[in-house]
């Protein structure tokens, strides 16, 4: 915001488009900034979790762990095995072996409308379908209609 820009806060600058550059964030890390290293607060935390497809190896994480309130991207090339790990997760598709918890939760073998329940939702990658919806709407219809989903294929007592 522009109220950001003030003498009294020299971190804050106009980037070239009118948008605040704001300082990267420090201090997630228990150490250096490396892959694997382990994080102060993490709210998700991964081990051992493979899915494979025949002879196929479609995830395979040893260790990894997302820290609390912070902006966190998983990249790779196509057939990579981020929407294979993120169905894992949450509970969409079920591992060869691992396990996983979001904030201190084991998740690991819970259907999805129960990880849902506990706080861990996602979307899918279906734009033209919410095209003319802002990002929270489009995340609430998008876990709304996920949680009737699977409210009709698991009874709340499995």
């Amino acid at each position: 915001m522009s109220s950001d820009l003030t003498p009294d806060n020299p971190a804050a600058t106009a980037a070239p488009t009118g948008s605040v550059r704001r300082p990267k964030t420090t201090g997630l890390a228990k150490g250096d900034n490396v892959p694997g290293v382990a994080k102060n607060d993490p709210i998700l935390v991964i081990d051992d979790v493979q899915r494979r497809f025949g002879g196929l190896t479609a995830v395979d994480v040893e260790h990894l762990e997302i820290p609390r309130n912070a902006i966190t991207a998983l990249i790779g090339p196509n057939g990579a095995g981020k929407t294979t790990l993120f169905n894992l997760l949450c509970g969409f598709d079920k591992p060869n072996s691992g396990r996983w918890s979001y904030d201190g939760k084991n998740l690991a073998g819970i259907p999805a409308f129960k990880v849902a329940r506990m706080g861990q939702v996602r979307t899918f990658q279906l734009t033209k379908a919410l095209a003319l919806l802002t990002v929270k709407p489009s995340v609430s219809a998008s876990s709304c209609l996920m949680m009737r989903l699977m409210s009709a294929r698991w009874s709340p007592e499995s």
